[in-house]
């Protein structure tokens, strides 16, 4: 029997081509306002309304984008701010590699190569303890 293949939502910072699971995916939106934050933690930028609920944001991949990806956490939805929604991209089994050595923060949780390049997989539950 073939492995089933997944989904990833891809998009674009600053510093890259990065994709979530499409399952840890709520919805995406336009940046709109986003709070700033007095003194936050490496990787927060702030805080957004999204739906009636007060979302904090992260920048883990460099500045504020022009999208927030609403996120399903482990214990809480946080909001990724990115540049740009390349779209849904269909992963074959075999296709993910395991993280790429030598990250401080370990934020990535593997790596698909392809014809577009390198696409750095996010680890949605390491990049919601930035929010810890």
């Amino acid at each position: 029997m073939t492995a089933p293949t997944t989904k990833v939502v891809v998009f674009r910072t600053g510093s890259g081509r990065y994709a979530i699971d499409v399952d840890r995916v709520a919805s995406v939106h336009r940046a709109g306002d986003v709070q700033l934050v007095p003194d936050p933690r490496p990787g927060v930028l702030g805080m957004t309304r999204i739906a009636d609920d007060n979302i904090p944001v992260v920048i883990p991949f460099g500045p504020a984008g022009a999208y927030v990806v609403l996120v399903e956490g482990t214990d809480r939805r946080f909001g990724l701010a990115v540049d740009e929604i390349v779209g849904l991209v269909e992963v074959a089994p075999g296709q993910l590699e395991g993280a790429p050595p030598g990250q401080r923060d370990a934020l990535i949780g593997g790596v698909l190569g392809g014809s577009d390049g390198i696409t750095l997989v996010v680890d949605v539950d390491l990049v919601e303890g930035l929010l810890r």
